[in-house]
C-alpha cells in the first residue's frame, strides 16, 4: 500500500517534514533533530495495512507521527469522526493544520494515558502508535493503553505488536537456552 502524503516541508523548533525519493517515488519523513521518527514508506505501511483497512465509523488513534493514518482515513467515506491524541505539541502545530481542515478530524495535544474520552463515547477503532522503536517494554505500555480503552473501543490494536511479541518470546527463548546450559 502506498500512502502518498503531500505535506510542505517545514520547520519548527527540532522537528521537520522533509521529503525523499525511494525507488521512484515521493516520501517523506518526520524528524526531531535530524533523527527519524515517522515515515511513509511500504517497510513501515505495512504495519498499519490491517487497520487502515479494517477502520471506519468513530476511532481514535493515540499518535499522530507524519499524519499517514489520518491521510488515509480521511480519504473514506465510512469514516464518521476521527480523534487523534498526540503528545509533542510541535508534532500538532506542524501536522494537524493539514487534517483539521476536514470536519471529522479532530487533532488534540495531550497524553494517550490520561486523555479523557467525551462521557458515554465509544469508538469503533482505536489504534496506539506512541512508540518509535521496537522494544519490549512496549507490550506493557500497550496492555496499559488497551486496558484503558477496552470498556469503549470495540476493537483496538498497536503498532507493531507482532514483533514485540515475537522479541519477548526471542528473549525468553535466550534465558531458557541459558538457563539449561548452566543447568548442565
Amino acid at each position: 500500500m502506498y500512502i502518498e502524503l503531500n505535506l510542505p516541508e517545514q520547520k519548527l523548533n527540532d522537528w521537520a517534514i522533509e521529503s525523499f525519493q525511494q525507488d521512484g517515488r515521493k516520501y517523506q519523513k518526520l524528524t526531531k533533530g535530524g533523527i527519524t521518527w515517522m515515515v511513509n514508506t511500504p517497510d513501515i505501511v505495512k504495519d498499519f495495512v490491517d487497520f487502515l483497512t479494517r477502520a471506519e465509523g468513530s476511532i481514535l488513534i493515540n499518535g499522530l507521527g507524519i499524519g499517514m493514518c489520518c491521510h488515509h482515513l480521511l480519504a473514506k467515506d465510512t469514516v464518521t469522526d476521527l480523534t487523534v491524541i498526540e503528545y509533542e505539541k510541535d508534532i500538532v502545530e506542524l501536522i494537524a493544520p493539514h487534517f483539521e481542515v476536514d470536519p471529522r478530524c479532530t487533532i488534540i495535544h495531550g497524553d494517550a494515558y490520561t486523555y479523557e474520552p467525551p462521557s458515554g463515547k465509544i469508538y469503533d477503532y482505536v489504534w496506539h502508535d506512541v512508540w518509535t522503536y521496537v522494544s519490549t517494554r512496549n507490550l506493557e505500555e500497550y496492555e496499559r493503553l488497551y486496558n484503558k480503552y477496552r470498556n469503549i473501543a470495540k476493537w483496538q490494536d498497536g503498532w507493531n505488536l507482532q514483533a514485540v511479541r515475537a522479541l519477548i518470546e526471542e528473549t525468553n527463548n535466550i534465558y531458557r537456552r541459558q538457563s539449561a546450559n548452566l543447568a548442565l
